[in-house]
């Protein structure tokens, strides 16, 4: 059983990338904005903890043009710590396009050549890295954290999450599987895998685990992960129930209808923000799995990843502690 309670202040911090998002219908207007999975996830976080109670950082890299520093003040204007943001000359943040069809399912198109974020780990940064985040709480990372980067890197990664876990961070790690950054499934499957063993806990998507290693069921899934070493596993399965699993213990909760679903953009990325924000707060499994989907329920009907600051409910209105 994983021990969640922590003493004074928990620290908290993604590694990931940032990348522009340019919308193709007209329900953003002409500004871009700024998302990508663990920014979404540390922003949902960063507006449902206390500044008292928590402190966020995010560790990425940009370039050192206009949308990068836009980039910087948009994030410290959410409550989050910039300091381990690597700047680079002649690198860009990344952009990607985003339609929607009626239903509000998604289309990308992504421009990654330049993109700093894959920069992260060169010259030796991963070791003052792990010196400076062995003291903290948690470590929140996605599957596109690990494929943006050369496969070098990867590896540093990897040695980095093992580092921290030994040291007593706990490890979060959703896999959100993109088919267009690995060179085939086996591959996405491989590091996956190899994520999973340094994991302790997993916030997959069953379509997505499906995708990669052919599970037949949810639960099946959640068993191959405990097997791995993961301590609690949260399955999200769109609007079939989500399944929870830690131990020997394993149960289902249904998702609420939600009346009019405008954009699905970051709904697993606040999922994981609100159920992690409620773990850390003292919730039970229940309890946060309700939060999860709370926030998603509620971000799924605003167009774009990161919904106006004003739309976001507090903690406590997602759902009352137990």
């Amino acid at each position: 059983m994983l021990d969640w309670k922590y003493r004074g202040i928990a620290r908290i911090a993604a590694i990931g990338e940032c990348m522009i998002e340019r919308r193709l219908d007209a329900s953003q207007g002409a500004a871009p904005a700024f998302s990508g999975d663990t920014l979404n996830t540390l922003t949902y976080m960063a507006r449902l903890l206390e500044r008292e109670r928590a402190q966020l950082f995010y560790v990425t890299a940009l370039g050192e043009d206009a949308d990068s520093a836009a980039m910087l003040a948009a994030w410290e204007a959410e409550g989050i710590n910039c300091r381990y943001v690597r700047r680079f000359p002649n690198k860009l943040p990344g952009s990607y396009s985003i339609d929607t069809d009626a239903q509000g399912e998604r289309r990308f198109s992504y421009a990654r050549s330049r993109a700093a974020a894959r920069e992260l780990f060169r010259d030796g940064y991963a070791e003052p890295l792990a010196d400076n985040l062995k003291g903290f709480t948690l470590l929140y990372v996605s599957g596109i954290s690990v494929a943006i980067l050369p496969p070098d890197s990867r590896e540093t990664l990897l040695s980095l999450l093992q580092t921290l876990r030994r040291a007593g961070v706990i490890i979060v790690y959703d896999p959100n599987y993109r088919p267009a950054l690995w060179t085939s499934a086996g591959e996405a499957r491989d590091w996956a895998e190899r994520v999973y063993r340094v994991t302790d806990v997993a916030l997959p998507g069953f379509e997505e685990e499906k995708a990669m290693f052919n599970d037949a069921a949810p639960a099946w899934a959640c068993a191959r992960l405990l097997g791995l070493g993961v301590a609690e596993v949260i399955m999200k399965n769109g609007l079939s129930p989500c399944t929870v699993a830690s131990g020997a213990d394993i149960a289902s909760f249904p998702v609420k209808t939600v009346g009019e679903v405008v954009d699905t953009t970051a709904a697993g990325d606040s999922f994981n923000a609100a159920y992690l924000a409620a773990r850390l707060c003292g919730y039970d499994t229940a309890s946060a799995v309700q939060a999860g989907q709370s926030l998603a329920a509620r971000v799924i009907q605003h167009p774009g990843a990161i919904i106006p600051r004003d739309a976001t409910p507090s903690l406590s209105q997602l759902k009352t502690k137990n």
